[in-house]
């Protein structure tokens, strides 16, 4: 190709090759100086003027200075060619046309469709109409709420003023559309984020930018909320403007703007990857599809531990929710049964303590003995600990770990904003003592991790596996997970369900990825023993 150059000069040259190239990061470097030079030491300044001025370089560059320069090195190299090598395929194969991207742009009624389709479809990519159509969405749905916001709003203002039935109609008012943002929100988040992610793909970049861009949000709004907004609309007209890649790329063809009436391009019962094909080998292990009774219908990238029996849904439901019931019917007794101890024998605190966890273990072993011996799963437990591999796990947890904290203080954060600061579970007591601290330590680092993950990622996970597919897998173990931190002392506080959630979440994907369940032990347990030291030591 450097012959095909020489009618370029040292800046167009440095323009030439795949994105971002030399004179992209030169003229990024100059945007850091100027913006330094002209800021005069204000580090607010600064950044505005450095994000707007990158943007604005960035955006020129990939989708004008670049293609520019690009095209005349294309056109040079042809100019140049052999005339036996000459042809019209030739210089067919040397250019990129934008004619490949569709002329239409897809309905809005098949956007939306399509938005649902492809709820949890992580894969593949989607056009510029497809996500600006669901935006537009979010617009007509936003402002019809916006309008019973200010009604409830004037209800409220009128309750002050009024008798106490208008009082009591706005109390169930703000209830009710409480209710309802509650229920459309967690409607339309995973879709919104899938689509982000295709529409990332569609441009050329990994979905993985999605999380780096919610972390320097969150970084830029606890700053200042006008570098936040800067930079919000900024990604926001780069995803809305943007046409995408007029060639097929590693996420997938290019868009055609059509519904898939038989179905979306994904499998809906793959484990869930946000990382694209180039990254993908690192979270799938080298198995063979393994068929279920339902000839195929629930063919699975990672095995389905254990022989079970085949039964119906609703007796594996069944199964599980008299399992669950009767656990968290057990962590209550354990916590009331000590005080009978109190009672009677005037014991210390610690003592109390040290009864009340050691009775729980107790119990939760022998529910889970229990399980094993009926379902006749010994041997499942021996093939559960299997030794997962250990590049695979040792680039996942640390990943699972990182993931799982920005989620949780994102939740955390959201949830304090709304319903104040979470209720304190009352452990400082406990930790008052050396005694305390021990046992303590030991149920949050070793115990709870242990016997909680065998259950939930272990037994209820490959249970449901059985019968639904990976996804109902991962989301209904993770939400009874979060159910079974809800505290009955703090019946309103779901600050630790909601963390909880999360967590299961994020365990149960690991434990399908990696085929085995210590991956997913010794994140739990490097999160118990974090919030341990920072709640207890430090």
């Amino acid at each position: 190709m450097s012959g095909s150059n020489d009618g370029l000069g040292p800046f167009g040259r440095s323009f030439i090759g795949e994105f971002p190239t030399l004179g992209t990061l030169s003229l990024l470097a100059a945007t850091f100086l100027f913006s330094a030079l002209f800021s005069l030491g204000n580090i607010i300044l600064f950044l505005v003027l450095f994000i707007l001025s990158s943007s604005l370089s960035v955006y020129l560059s990939y989708n004008f200075i670049e293609p520019h320069f690009n095209s005349k090195s294309i056109i040079n190299g042809i100019g140049r060619m052999n005339k036996t090598n000459f042809s019209l395929e030739s210089i067919k194969g040397s250019f990129v046309s934008g004619s490949e991207r569709p002329k239409e742009i897809i309905s809005f009624k098949d956007a939306i469709r399509s938005f649902f389709k492809n709820w949890a479809n992580f894969r593949g990519r989607a056009s510029r109409s497809e996500h600006n159509w669901i935006i537009l969405l979010n617009i007509l749905i936003e402002i019809p709420i916006a309008l019973i916001g200010v009604f409830i709003g004037l209800l409220v203002f009128l309750s002050t003023e009024s008798n106490s039935f208008i009082a009591l109609l706005s109390d169930i008012s703000v209830l009710f559309f409480s209710l309802v943002l509650i229920l459309l929100g967690l409607a339309l988040l995973i879709p919104s984020i899938t689509l982000t992610i295709r529409r990332i793909h569609d441009i050329g970049y990994s979905g993985w930018y999605l999380l780096l861009l919610a972390i320097f949000f969150l970084i830029f709004y606890h700053f200042n909320i006008y570098i936040y907004l800067i930079s919000f609309i900024s990604v926001s007209l780069w995803m809305i403007l943007s046409s995408g890649e007029n060639i097929a790329n590693k996420y997938g063809p290019i868009p055609s703007n059509k519904l898939n009436i038989d179905g979306t391009n994904f499998s809906s019962n793959d484990v869930w990857d946000l990382s694209g094909l180039s990254f993908s080998g690192i979270f799938h292990n080298d198995v063979k599809f393994q068929e279920t009774r339902f000839e195929g219908v629930l063919n699975r990238k990672g095995p389905v531990i254990g022989n079970w029996q085949s039964e119906t849904k609703f007796k594996t439901l069944l199964k599980i929710g008299v399992i669950f019931f009767t656990n968290k019917a057990a962590l209550l007794m354990a916590a009331f049964f000590p005080i009978i101890f109190v009672l009677l024998f005037d014991i210390s605190f610690d003592t109390y303590v040290i009864v009340w966890f050691t009775f729980q273990w107790l119990l939760q072993i022998l529910i889970i003995l229990i399980i094993l011996y009926f379902e006749d799963k010994f041997s499942y437990i021996r093939v559960l600990f299997t030794a997962p591999n250990f590049k695979q796990s040792a680039i996942l947890i640390p990943m699972i770990t990182i993931i799982n904290f920005i989620l949780v203080m994102i939740y955390l954060f959201l949830y304090s904003s709304i319903s104040g600061p979470p209720t304190d579970l009352g452990l400082e007591e406990i930790g008052a003592s050396t005694s305390g601290i021990i046992v303590l330590f030991i149920a949050l680092a070793i115990t709870a991790p242990l016997l909680e993950e065998i259950l939930f990622r272990g037994y209820f996970l490959d249970k449901i596996r059985n019968v639904f597919s990976d996804n109902t897998a991962i989301i209904g173990t993770s939400i009874l997970f979060g159910l079974m931190h809800w505290q009955i002392f703090a019946p309103l506080s779901f600050a630790q369900v909601g963390s909880a959630t999360i967590a299961g979440f994020l365990y149960a994907w690991l434990r399908i990825k990696t085929g085995s369940i210590w991956p997913s032990i010794i994140c739990h347990s490097l999160w118990n023993s974090a919030i341990f030291f920072i709640g207890f030591i430090l």
